[in-house]
């Protein structure tokens, strides 16, 4: 009986909420304490303040619930709210503006943030502001409310926290400095708010020393598709950064890129930033050698069509077509030419003889042994 209950108030049922109270307040069927944390680890008064249902709030601080009772994440009530009269009730029993959960979360960090795809909150954001919020308390990240926004890309956030005070911009960039936090731009841009990320920099919020670089090789070496991806790619290129750049092992933007069965336009993109196609790592590998280790038939005809090279080896000596697995996958792709099948052949053949050659010198040794 009393999981249905629950789970019916977790769904958002107002009158089984209701009911409940009004039962324990009627001696009718009495919970053991209102300050248990009896839903999904979240006391009554959490769920109706979640759930904006002021009737069910003023009840519950009427029967002596106390406005800051904690959840199981250490938040307040009022840290649970989504809208702005909600919180005004909450705020006139004497809810802590500033508390922090055990994360280290202020309200304004939770209203800056936000609910993914939903509209920012720009009323509770205000109400905060006038009731004392700070947007200077850091989380235990090291995140203010700011970067909170800028991780849901939302411009409209930031812009207001920037006018609610004297030398907001000031401080959000020294601390940004100071501590090892991301700049507001690269936190915009690593989720995929590439207009937000635009809006920062217009405003004077740059990318700390070697943000773009990191952005950069994450960006094509990731494989989930991410908003504007490919755009943010460019912007980044567009903006000056080299598209040479390598990583620690030397692999280069380019080398990772090929590495992704889906990265085809991202590939087109770097060569038409002047990506060397034939550019080596650390193991004297080119591009086209991971296109033949990731199975990318288009990466590779691509590869090709720009001019890398086919003969060039390896520190082991080998070709990128040495590398080749299942040669009929290759030409049965069917997007080879036939010079470039016949090669795949005559490669395929080669490794067949030197594998022959390498079983009968070991028949051979086995044989003179005995």
């Amino acid at each position: 009986m009393w999981q249905t209950s629950a789970q019916k108030i977790l769904e958002g049922h107002s009158e089984c909420l209701k009911k409940l109270i009004e039962d324990h307040e009627k001696r009718h069927t009495v919970i053991s304490s209102l300050r248990s944390r009896c839903i999904d680890g979240s006391t009554l008064l959490h769920v109706a303040a979640y759930f904006g249902e002021h009737q069910h709030i003023e009840t519950l601080l009427q029967l002596q619930v106390d406005v800051d009772i904690l959840d199981y994440k250490g938040a307040t009530p009022l840290q649970r709210s989504r809208d702005e009269k909600t919180m005004q009730l909450l705020l006139k029993y004497g809810a802590e503006v500033n508390w922090r959960d055990d994360d280290g979360n202020t309200a304004l960090h939770m209203v800056c943030y936000g609910e993914t795809g939903k509209p920012t909150r720009m009323d509770c954001l205000g109400l905060l502001f006038s009731q004392g919020g700070s947007t200077r308390k850091c989380n235990k990240k090291g995140l203010l409310p700011v970067h909170c926004a800028a991780i849901q890309g939302r411009h409209n956030a930031i812009q207001a926290v920037f006018e609610s005070g004297i030398k907001e911009t000031e401080f959000i960039n020294k601390h940004s400095y100071e501590r090892d936090t991301p700049s507001l731009p690269y936190l915009a841009l690593s989720n995929g708010h590439l207009e937000c990320t635009k809006w920062l920099i217009s405003n004077g919020f740059l990318l700390k020393d070697r943000e773009d670089i990191e952005l950069l090789l994450d960006m094509v070496c990731n494989k989930d598709d991410k908003k504007n991806n490919l755009e943010s790619v460019e912007y980044l290129l567009s903006n000056g950064l080299d598209v040479n750049i390598c990583d620690k092992r030397g692999d280069s933007v380019l080398h990772l890129a090929a590495l992704q069965i889906k990265s085809y336009e991202i590939m087109k993109l770097l060569l038409s930033f002047g990506a060397q196609v034939n550019l080596t790592n650390h193991d004297g590998i080119t591009p086209l050698f991971n296109t033949v280790f990731a199975s990318n038939f288009h990466g590779a005809r691509l590869l090709i069509d720009c001019g890398a090279s086919l003969k060039h080896q390896d520190n082991e000596d080998q070709t990128a077509f040495d590398h080749v697995k299942n040669t009929e996958d290759w030409i049965e792709c069917g997007i080879f030419s036939n010079e470039i099948n016949d090669l795949l052949r005559a490669y395929d053949l080669r490794k067949s003889v030197q594998l022959v050659r390498q079983v009968a010198n070991k028949v051979k040794m086995k044989g003179a042994v005995h």
